[in-house]
């Protein structure tokens, strides 16, 4: 029974949290007419595009980058956030073995990269050497 009260709390605090975070449901109620004595509309303000000067490079596991799985995810992941912030399009190296990890993530590092995306739990042990190295990338 305990189980199964905390499973239904949890599953409403949920639900609650998706309910807030969700876009606002549009009105299907249509638009009065606006009188002909209205203001002449006016051109909304262009908002500029996002720009960044971020280098981001990702480095994925062993494999392919079009490998339907992590490589594949985590490299669309990161071209969708670097055109979401104006930032260039990010390169991607593909490791041909593990001991490929260290030093393609220390590349970027020396090539002065701001973000760099390390693919997988393989790369962990890498990743966090350099990362306690470098604490600003």
């Amino acid at each position: 029974m305990r189980i199964r009260s905390t499973g239904l709390v949890l599953f409403a605090g949920l639900s609650i949290i998706l309910g807030a975070c969700s876009p606002a449901a549009s009105s299907s109620a249509p638009a009065s007419a606006a009188p002909e004595t209205a203001a002449p509309e006016t051109a909304a303000p262009t908002v500029a595009a996002p720009s960044s000067d971020l280098k981001i490079g990702v480095v994925t596991d062993v494999g392919t980058v079009n490998d339907k799985n992590f490589n594949e995810y985590t490299y669309v992941g990161a071209k969708d956030g670097a055109s979401a912030i104006g930032a260039t399009e990010p390169p991607v190296v593909v490791p041909t073995s593990d001991a490929d990890y260290e030093p393609l993530l220390q590349a970027y590092v020396d090539q002065g990269f701001d973000v760099i995306v390390a693919t997988g739990f393989n790369l962990v042990p890498a990743t966090a050497k350099l990362a306690k190295a470098n604490p600003d990338i």
